[in-house]
């Protein structure tokens, strides 16, 4: 505040010396909210499964926009087998598969853009793979879904920043009798 009213204030006087003092005297004590972290997480799942079944319907819609719903029973869901590394298996016409991960894109921290997370079996299984989607859902001011940003994997990478999030200490432990 002080290099504010130093930098541009009209008549080029700082802030009057009370001032300075009250800021130079106020002391910060760092909060250390209470996390509830059962209800963070189910907050976080029912947003995904919410995310989905929009990400679900606008496929459908999809494919019936482009002549083809006899594709639309054909999709295939597979969130409950995560070693498949994608929710959906659809078509982009028929005879051509089309794998669908599901993300809800969430504004990043102190950045300008968005960010999402990706497991490592959804890197591996979607990189190289010509027919890899992600659906990106965003959210509207209400809170609701509002739009889904279909992107190729491959498209995607080639213009976003891929950074580890987390780490996995593997470790070996010699016992004792």
């Amino acid at each position: 505040m002080i290099f504010l009213y130093d930098t541009y204030h009209p008549n080029g006087r700082g802030l009057p010396d009370i001032f300075i003092k009250k800021i130079a005297n106020k002391k910060t004590a760092k909060k250390h909210p209470k996390v509830i972290f059962e209800d963070i997480k189910k907050n976080l799942e029912k947003i995904g499964m919410v995310s989905e079944k929009f990400a679900l319907n606008w496929e459908k819609d999809r494919l019936i926009g482009l002549g083809h719903k006899n594709l639309v029973n054909q999709i295939v869901d597979r969130r409950d087998r995560p070693s498949y590394g994608y929710d959906f298996l659809s078509h982009s016409k028929p005879g051509h598969e089309r794998y669908i991960e599901v993300k809800t894109a969430g504004k990043s921290w102190g950045d300008e853009g968005f960010r999402f997370f990706l497991s490592e079996n959804q890197l591996k299984v979607s990189r190289g793979n010509k027919d890899y989607y992600f659906y990106l859902v965003f959210y509207g001011g209400d809170r609701k879904p509002s739009h889904v940003w279909a992107k190729r994997a491959d498209e995607l990478y080639a213009t976003s920043d891929l950074m580890p999030y987390e780490y996995l200490i593997r470790f070996d432990i010699e016992t004792r009798n």
